[in-house]
């Protein structure tokens, strides 16, 4: 979950942004590129990247799926990985909030 962020760069596909995650004070530069309306990659400075793909389902369903290479965000690379019912409980509200942004987005015409 990102706890604050600030848009540095916008052109086309391309956004930079440093946020800040819970429990931080660091900084962290993200890049993102997007390729509308399917899929966005997310590039921390910190070395995690994120891929999220927008999709539906064979009912229509709105579906997001994320990804994710070297490593988590806000999990230290030389702490033990948490145990799937913990990064669920972790990245699970981060997703229920993007969900809830791609649904708007989805019903506003801009998926």
């Amino acid at each position: 979950m990102i706890s604050s962020s600030k848009i540095t760069f916008d052109e086309g596909n391309k956004l930079v942004r440093e946020l800040t995650l819970p429990n931080s004070t660091n900084i962290v530069k993200e890049e993102i590129e997007s390729h509308a309306a399917t899929i966005m990659y997310f590039e921390m400075s910190t070395g995690p990247r994120i891929t999220n793909v927008v999709s539906y389902g064979s009912d229509n369903e709105l579906l997001l799926t994320y990804s994710f290479a070297n490593g988590l965000p806000g999990v230290p690379v030389d702490k033990p990985k948490p145990s799937a019912e913990v990064l669920n409980a972790i990245i699970g509200k981060a997703m229920a909030n993007g969900l809830v942004i791609f649904r708007q987005m989805a019903k506003e015409g801009k998926l």
